[in-house]
């Protein structure tokens, strides 16, 4: 599929705006459809709109975040966390990707581990992901850091573990898609 010119279609914001697509791509280059590629990292996204715009045998990877594995610096923090990410709330992938018609070549779940050596890293983190614990600020939080900054002197640093679904997925070669863009 790489060897000859491509349509790819990254979707890399929170909401997919149909009639921003094209920008995702590029600012210069206009995509026609179908596509043949799209990728969507961490991103919602509506997998029938996806089923649609893909060629037959088209190509949807994403990497998504699933269900969060303990200690994570909210429970070690005691911290609020977002109704979305708490257990049971989350995204049925799978069972949406299947419902949109689409057959797996692939899916992995991926387990990184992120060590904080000092409570500097674990405060940006916190600032830079909010949702991460919805309610963090250092002030409100200032004795559970301590806490943890000596655990982590004591221990040599903190390690979370999170948990990513890698999916590679495929539009079948031959659909019932009535779409004028799949004729």
């Amino acid at each position: 599929m790489f060897g000859k010119r491509s349509s790819i279609c990254m979707l890399n914001t929170p909401r997919f705006d149909p009639m921003s697509w094209r920008r995702s791509v590029s600012s210069n280059s206009t995509v026609s459809l179908p596509l043949e590629l799209v990728l969507a990292h961490s991103s919602a996204f509506c997998p029938a709109e996806v089923f649609r715009v893909l060629a037959p045998s088209g190509i949807l990877l994403t990497a998504q975040g699933a269900s969060p594995v303990s200690p994570t610096l909210a429970d070690v923090l005691e911290g609020p966390i977002p109704e979305w990410a708490k257990a049971g709330q989350g995204w049925d992938i799978d069972a949406t990707l299947d419902g949109a018609g689409f057959e797996a070549v692939e899916k992995l779940d991926v387990f990184p581990r992120t060590t904080y050596r000092d409570i500097g890293a674990v405060v940006y983190a916190l600032l830079a992901v909010p949702w991460m614990i919805t309610d963090f600020t250092v002030e409100r939080y200032r004795k559970r850091l301590y806490r943890l900054h000596l655990q982590m002197k004591q221990e040599g640093g903190f390690t979370v573990q999170q948990h990513h679904r890698l999916l590679e997925m495929r539009k079948p070669a031959a659909t019932s898609d009535t779409s004028p863009y799949n004729a």
